[in-house]
């Protein structure tokens, strides 16, 4: 007998279903019926690619010089997705799923590490007024106190 349920399509991603950044391993690209390239992870869940994440994908692990960049070049890696936004083909913009390039990776290598403040130096409060030998204060009252 087989456990079919490791085997059983996972559907596709969406923007929903990447509210933070997760790494996924990429173990299948294949064409869609509209004839864009989507992604299969080894978890089964599968990521169609526009051409902005095509983009990213070449950019991310192309040569910079080469005129082809084969699927199966892809096979292996793992990447990382995160919530972003994409456009919609009409002008517009939407929320999607975007790969980091090249250069949004070198860009975060490059940012300073956040520095926490140094906490303020704490004043402190004056001495008290030195007592009298009879226990008396040095310095009078002012008179609405007396």
């Amino acid at each position: 007998m087989v456990n079919l349920v490791p085997h059983a399509a996972k559907g596709f991603l969406k923007p929903v279903d990447v509210k933070e950044p997760r790494q996924k391993k990429i173990v299948g690209v294949e064409m869609s019926k509209f004839d864009k390239p989507v992604l299969t992870f080894g978890d089964g869940s599968r990521l169609g690619l526009n051409g902005t994440t095509t983009a990213d994908l070449i950019q991310l692990f192309g040569s910079p010089d080469s005129e082809e960049f084969d699927s199966d070049d892809l096979l292996g890696h793992t990447v990382e997705l995160y919530p972003g936004q994409l456009p919609d083909g009409n002008g517009g913009i939407q929320d999607g799923i975007r790969l980091p390039t090249k250069q949004a990776k070198a860009e975060a290598i490059d940012q300073p590490k956040p520095t926490v403040p140094k906490p303020a130096p704490v004043k402190l409060m004056p001495k008290a007024a030195p007592k009298r030998p009879d226990g008396g204060l040095d310095e009078p009252l002012p008179p609405q106190y007396r």
